[in-house]
């Protein structure tokens, strides 16, 4: 018995260390490849920095490109809190802003799912919201996020079918596409529902399911929020001087890479993956030259931090205010 005890602590031990050997070495393929790739276009773009001519007709274009980011941003937190608001009623707006950029900060360390974890942290010690409840808001976020970027691509790849055809399966896409991810995710809920997979389930997951109207609402504030991205990607572009690109194949652009850069999990918010498909995306199909792709992209990913730099900020400021009112 003494044994058998010994080797299942033997065998646990091993398994942490494994997982922890495993995380490790990811953090390190993440931090030198995406390291590596960000900084290499960094040089590789500052070639043609001499080229440019910046005025002040051009400057607005990058005050705007930032404007649309932040606002962006602050529609993701909106979405993020209108899948809240279906779990526990009452919750304030502000202090959900206070917290959600700086809980989110951890998704830097390679990948992504770190960011979730420690938002779960946040949302337990602020508003008792039970961990399976945030896990499953959090699957939640990242499907209909998913689901509207998808969802802007394809409507955007219809233009390349005939006039005729363009309005029908426009239609049938905006329609149909979150309608049917909606009743999939709740076939697969009903399924963890059995008591077979209950017990396990539970503990990682609740059993509640979103309203189809809080989802059809929540895929409309992430789809405004990628036509914002994609829009401030066009006003860098413009403000780097190239103005040949049209509004859609720049969105397209903006949300492939994206979703690229996502799903490369064991890269810091998929720096450098992300810049790099972006840059392949904008040289290969928007006729852009390699080294301004490379700055469009490096920019861009500016861009993204200082707006997220900027909600945290408002974040810090609310807190302090919150905290100088209870005193």
């Amino acid at each position: 018995m003494l044994q058998r005890k010994f080797k299942c602590l033997i065998n646990t031990l091993k398994n942490l260390f494994n997982k922890s050997l495993v995380r490790k070495t990811l953090y390190l393929i993440g931090i030198i490849t995406g390291g590596g790739l960000f900084i290499f276009q960094l040089v590789s773009s500052s070639r043609v920095l001499n080229k440019l001519n910046f005025n002040n007709g051009t400057n607005f274009y990058l005050v705007f490109a930032i404007i649309s980011v932040i606002i962006a941003t602050g529609i993701q937190i909106i979405a993020w809190f209108n899948l809240l608001e279906d779990y526990k009623k009452g919750l304030s707006f502000s202090k959900i802003i206070s917290g959600y950029s700086i809980s989110f900060i951890p998704r830097y360390i390679p990948g992504n799912i770190w960011g979730y974890i420690s938002r779960s942290e946040w949302l337990y010690n602020t508003f008792l919201i039970p961990y399976n409840f945030s896990n499953t808001i959090s699957i939640y976020e990242v499907i209909s996020t998913i689901t509207a970027n998808i969802l802007i691509s394809l409507i955007i790849l219809t233009f390349l079918i005939p006039n005729t055809w363009q309005f029908v399966f426009s239609t049938m896409i905006i329609i149909g596409f979150p309608t049917i991810l909606w009743f999939l995710f709740k076939i697969f809920l009903d399924l963890l529902k059995r008591e077979k997979n209950k017990l396990i389930a539970s503990k990682v997951f609740s059993f509640h399911i979103l309203t189809f109207s809080k989802w059809i609402f929540n895929i409309i504030l992430f789809a405004i929020h990628w036509l914002l991205m994609g829009i401030s990607l066009l006003l860098t572009c413009k403000f780097l001087l190239i103005n040949h690109l049209e509004l859609n194949q720049v969105i397209l652009s903006s949300n492939i890479s994206w979703l690229f850069g996502f799903l490369i999990f064991f890269a810091p918010s998929g720096l450098g993956y992300r810049e790099s498909f972006l840059s392949y995306l904008l040289t290969n199909f928007s006729s852009v030259q390699i080294e301004f792709a490379q700055l469009v992209s490096i920019l861009f990913r500016l861009i993204t931090i200082f707006s997220e730099a900027f909600w945290i900020i408002i974040g810090i400021l609310i807190k302090k205010n919150s905290n100088k009112t209870i005193h």
